[in-house]
């Protein structure tokens, strides 16, 4: 004996449901036809899942002022539906734990496509455009203002290198402020956008004043070491092992120095 169509009452139910919960959604599209409940096996999964990017996209549409180059690119790429249909479940976890603001779906979004970008390109320039442009809206959110320190003019061994303002260290696969002006363009031309292996730095000086720069990548050791009480010598130290290295040291904090990026505002307390 056939068994009855499912009414139009009941795919209804069962559309709301899956767009409301995008992991059930998932589970049915994982198991065969035949397997899914009576009321989805009918029905087109993938447009669906789409439907439910669609809407996460739109509840994201608060965060598009901070956001716009992300925004743009993804749509130039045709990767919108394919994001936030994929971040629809993580989403909705966020949801449940009151993670709403819009700091926070920012913040959720940055850190879900750390692992959704892989090493696909186009994702990965998504993710470094995003990474940049959540470090810009999070500067801007601080309206802390103090003087800047001034760059010292020669580091000493005994000096003690502080961080200067807030500084977000990425490994990216492009300079976000080039594919910002390609973006900017009335007709961008993506292919004119420069790929390169890189490490940033996102510099907020305490003056608010903010800088992209390039460093080496021994730089992000260098500056993970700082803890605003270790001297050069005790840096040295702890880096390399090898109080003999403390010249080669110095020259490389004198040189993020030079870059804006530590200071030094006082010398080791002292023992007596």
């Amino acid at each position: 004996m056939t068994a009855a169509p499912p009414s139009a009452r009941a795919v209804h139910f069962a559309l709301a449901a899956c767009v409301a919960d995008p992991r059930r959604l998932a589970r049915a599209a994982a198991q065969p036809p035949a397997a899914r409940p009576t009321a989805l096996r009918e029905l087109d999964l993938d447009a669906l899942a789409d439907l439910t990017g669609l809407t996460e996209k739109d509840r994201h549409n608060q965060v598009r002022g901070d956001l716009q180059m992300t925004f743009r690119l993804l749509g130039l790429t045709g990767q919108e539906i394919e994001l936030f249909r994929d971040y629809a479940p993580v989403s909705l976890q966020r949801r449940a734990r009151r993670l709403i603001s819009p700091a926070e779906r920012i913040d959720g979004l940055v850190e879900f496509t750390e692992t959704w970008a892989g090493s696909d390109p186009q994702r990965c320039l998504v993710r470094d455009l995003l990474r940049y442009e959540h470090t810009v809206a999070a500067f801007r959110r601080d309206t802390t203002l103090l003087a800047d320190a001034d760059v010292p003019r020669a580091l000493e061994p005994d000096s003690v290198p502080t961080k200067h303002g807030s500084a977000v260290t990425v490994e990216a696969t492009c300079d976000p402020l080039q594919v910002v002006n390609v973006l900017r363009s009335r007709t961008p031309d993506l292919s004119r956008i420069e790929r390169r292996p890189q490490v940033l730095v996102y510099l907020r000086i305490p003056s608010a004043r903010f800088r992209v720069l390039e460093v080496e990548s021994g730089a992000l050791a260098l500056l993970a070491a700082v803890d605003d009480m270790s001297d050069v010598r005790e840096l040295t130290q702890r880096l390399l092992g090898d109080d003999r290295l403390v010249q080669a040291v110095l020259t490389a904090y004198q040189a993020l120095a030079d870059l804006g990026l530590v200071t030094t505002n006082r010398t080791p307390p002292s023992c007596g």
